[in-house]
């Protein structure tokens, strides 16, 4: 079982990766807390093993460990960036002429526009990620 203490860091953390506290403010009766707090659970779990852009290894195909989107543009990240602020992660981009391009992300800049993490996202393979086209 998670403690207060435990799920304080891990919010902290989450910050950098999500709308944590949007995300709390925001549950209405069809979501309740309880559910809010096992996505955001289940969010720093996946966190945790996404490995840094310090091991980028563009020959293999590479596991999108979370997806953000804002209305049809679409971020998959790869890797995280090892300094707690996530400046530079790396993933493949489809926005607009950009369609599966491989390149750093900025998370902190996607949440500044509104961009949102999707909590229903399953990790996967880039190569089985379905893009625009």
């Amino acid at each position: 079982m998670t403690t207060n203490r435990e799920l304080r860091i891990d919010l902290s953390e989450l910050d950098n990766f999500a709308h944590t506290e949007q995300m709390i403010l925001s549950t209405d009766d069809h979501v309740g807390p309880d559910l809010v707090m096992e996505l955001l659970s289940t969010l720093s779990d996946v966190i945790s093993f996404i490995p840094t852009t310090l091991n980028i290894n563009v020959e293999q195909d590479l596991i999108c460990f979370l997806h953000y989107e804002l209305e049809n543009r679409h971020w998959y990240i790869t890797h995280r960036d090892p300094e707690r602020q996530q400046w530079r992660a790396f993933g493949m981009v489809d926005v607009g002429e950009t369609c599966g391009r491989l390149d750093y992300i900025c998370i902190h800049e996607l949440l500044r526009a509104g961009v949102s993490v999707d909590l229903d996202w399953q990790p996967k393979p880039v190569s089985q990620v379905k893009l625009r086209t």
